[in-house]
């Protein structure tokens, strides 16, 4: 898959997902999202390995969100199962993963710690511009935020590691 249309659907997909919370237009923006999906493994020869990544990565976001509902970090709005993330997450989630062999896939070529502080930067300002386009609340508590960096420099890495050895283990 081009790296261009890759990042753009995730893009797309973020934007929708987001936007859509305060809207009570859910439903359609995830149905978009599962277009995007679908469209970028039909054209990628690369969809058994994004397949497996999506399989290992998406519980490990789920929890992540759900860890930080759970403990009052952030609130996510949206349709959900009782205290779990919503659903709008799970897509961007799916998304996202999505971009770890494609437009993100430098990220397996730089040391773990620069992947670390990548996380920690992007991620968390990509919740808090949620938060501001009303997808969540967050109060701004100092404390909040640096869970949510911490969470972010921990998670990325893995991710990564997970997407190079599912690449390598998986594969038959």
């Amino acid at each position: 898959m081009n790296k261009f249309i890759n990042a753009l659907f995730f893009q797309l997909g973020w934007f929708a997902c987001v936007l859509s919370v305060s809207r009570n237009l859910e439903w359609p923006a995830m149905v978009l999202c599962l277009l995007l999906v679908f469209m970028h493994l039909y054209a990628n020869p690369l969809r058994s390995k994004d397949l497996q990544l999506m399989l290992l990565g998406l519980p490990i976001g789920i929890a992540a969100d759900t860890c930080v509902q759970a403990f009052n970090i952030m609130g996510f709005y949206g349709w959900a199962i009782h205290f779990m993330s919503p659903f709008w997450l799970w897509m961007v989630w799916v998304l996202f993963l999505l971009t770890l062999n494609h437009s993100l896939s430098f990220l397996k070529h730089i040391p773990l710690a620069l992947t670390a502080l990548l996380g920690l930067i992007f991620g968390t300002l990509s919740y808090i511009a949620g938060a501001k386009l009303g997808a969540a609340s967050f109060d701004g508590d100092p404390v909040n935020l640096l869970l949510i960096a911490l969470q972010w420099s921990i998670l990325l890495p893995i991710l990564v590691v997970i997407s190079k050895w599912r690449g390598r283990v998986l594969m038959y």
